[in-house]
């Protein structure tokens, strides 16, 4: 419940998810890079990192490797979505073929998505191990 660490149940606004940081006797937000921080919990080697639109909806989606396995990370903002908006989400992955070749395939938040797997347990879980990536 702590503002100074990740609180999974709010990526539904990857891309301007803030933290409050600590630093010389002041605390101030910081706009934390979910994906990035993400990708390297994961061990992903990042092959291709593209931003695609659906009119006014950004989608980052990072494409790479964990060891043999290709795998996928769609990110999207979801605040506030209802049914039509997760059905209209799940058509425009796969009419952008965002899941084609991919072992795994992980999205933030809920989905309809039929390939993927939310990626917020995953997070945490990475996010509060000890030892870092693997």
């Amino acid at each position: 419940d702590s503002a100074t660490l990740l609180n999974v149940f709010k990526l539904d606004k990857p891309f301007s998810y803030k933290l409050r940081a600590g630093a010389n006797g002041q605390v101030r937000e910081v706009v934390a890079d979910l994906p990035e921080t993400f990708a390297y919990l994961l061990g992903l080697r990042v092959a291709t990192r593209r931003v695609h639109h659906d009119d006014e909806r950004r989608y980052l989606v990072h494409a790479g490797t964990v060891g043999r396995r290709r795998i996928v990370v769609i990110w999207r903002d979801t605040e506030g979505w209802a049914e039509a908006d997760f059905v209209r989400d799940k058509e425009f992955v796969a009419a952008q073929k965002f899941a084609e070749g991919a072992d795994q395939v992980l999205v933030n938040g809920s989905s309809l998505i039929r390939e993927a797997t939310a990626l917020d347990p995953l997070f945490k879980r990475r996010m509060f191990r000890s030892g870092g990536a693997s």
